[in-house]
């Protein structure tokens, strides 16, 4: 984005729908355009690589100074009107009242009133000109504490004692409290007054000292509460904050959902390594540690497809014998086989704990090693697991 080096003034009072009185500056206070009346596509064109400051006169509003610790903006928004109330003549509903932190100074708020209406109407006919701006201000600012100036018909006046615009009609009642008068500021375009010659003169128009003044000065900028204004600058610095925003936003849920996932695998890894230790402890009962599972079992395969099966045939043949005599058999329902390290390992159901005796001496007289791993009641039934071998 362009460096915005220059500033671009254009006076209120000297603006309609046709023609402005403009003129601008680079950042040293030199003249780059000088101040004349443009049509409002050439304060289009003027604009361009610009920061814009709108002057209205001091006259459209007052100054008041008043003592108060420093509040929160919405605190002081809500006090400052009603602690001025007996000080306005109108309504503080119609008024809009502007302060700020730099003009805040020995525990004093510097507050500008003017009629909202009259910000209101200037703010929307900039708009409706298409002509953008960054602060609206008055051209009292341009003065330092004990400076005065007469602009037009107007008396600026910045003093300990008062603050704001004075009628050129009151100058008298003014220099009746000096004894000298080298204080005021006076222009090449003033109007004549009284006892000029002792006043200051500035070799300059008096808009373009105004300008060179308001450069250095930093102003107090009247769209302020509900008449904030928003800068094309602006909304782009608001656009880069709302995707700053959206993409830690989306940063956060991908490293939220990246630790949601590591935790459910590591839950499913537990899971598994459990199950597996369970199944590695039946292939190798004696292991104290589940070392390379996968190796283990697969060579326990080959090793199992190159031996011979026809000793769990055997078992298998003589518990069967065992379990089915006669034609009144002993086991009921065959549960669970396994064959592993030539033990033959059987679940079954039997009719009763005799029936299971029977079973057993009937196994041993086949000439098998028999091991009752476990016995128990299932209703009317007996379950019961048997390792021959």
């Amino acid at each position: 984005m362009a460096l915005l080096a220059c500033t671009c003034f254009i006076f209120a009072e000297h603006l309609d729908d046709e023609y402005g009185l403009s003129l601008k500056m680079d950042e040293q206070g030199q003249i780059v355009e000088p101040l004349i009346k443009r049509t409002i596509d050439e304060l289009r064109v003027l604009q361009e690589n610009a920061h814009t400051i709108v002057v209205l006169p001091t006259a459209l509003s007052s100054l008041y100074q008043l003592e108060l610790p420093w509040l929160s903006d919405h605190k002081a928004r809500s006090a400052l009107p009603y602690a001025l109330e007996d000080q306005l003549a109108e309504s503080v509903t119609s008024l809009h009242f502007a302060f700020d932190r730099q003009h805040y100074q020995h525990d004093r708020y510097l507050v500008v009133v003017i009629d909202k209406q009259v910000v209101i109407d200037l703010m929307h006919r900039l708009e409706r000109l298409q002509l953008n701006f960054e602060i609206i201000t008055l051209d009292w600012f341009a003065l330092n504490l004990g400076e005065s100036c007469v602009i037009g018909k107007t008396m600026l006046v910045h003093d300990v004692l008062f603050k704001g615009a004075l009628s050129i009609d009151l100058l008298d009642y003014y220099l009746k409290d000096h004894t000298t008068y080298s204080h005021i500021h006076i222009f090449n375009d003033s109007i004549p007054v009284k006892h000029a010659e002792e006043f200051t003169q500035v070799d300059k128009l008096t808009y373009q000292w105004v300008a060179e003044r308001l450069l250095k000065q930093k102003p107090m900028n009247l769209c302020q509460g509900e008449l904030q204004h928003h800068t094309h600058q602006d909304q782009t610095v608001r656009w880069y904050r709302r995707a700053m925003i959206l993409g830690g936003a989306w940063l956060v849920g991908l490293l939220f959902m990246k630790a949601v996932m590591w935790v459910v695998l590591n839950h499913y890894h537990a899971d598994y390594q459990q199950k597996i230790a369970v199944l590695y402890h039946q292939f190798f009962p004696n292991a104290r540690q589940v070392v390379s599972p996968r190796f283990r079992v697969e060579q326990l395969l080959k090793q199992s497809q190159r031996g011979d099966d026809t000793g769990m045939w055997r078992l298998l043949a003589k518990f069967t014998q065992a379990a089915f005599p006669t034609k009144s058999t002993t086991v009921i329902a065959v549960q669970h086989l396994q064959f592993q390290t030539n033990t033959l390992s059987v679940t079954f159901l039997c009719d009763s704990f005799s029936a299971l005796e029977q079973l057993e001496t009937r196994l041993q007289q086949e000439h098998v090693t028999m091991h009752q791993v476990s016995a128990a009641m299932q209703g009317k039934q007996v379950v019961a697991t048997l390792e021959i071998s």
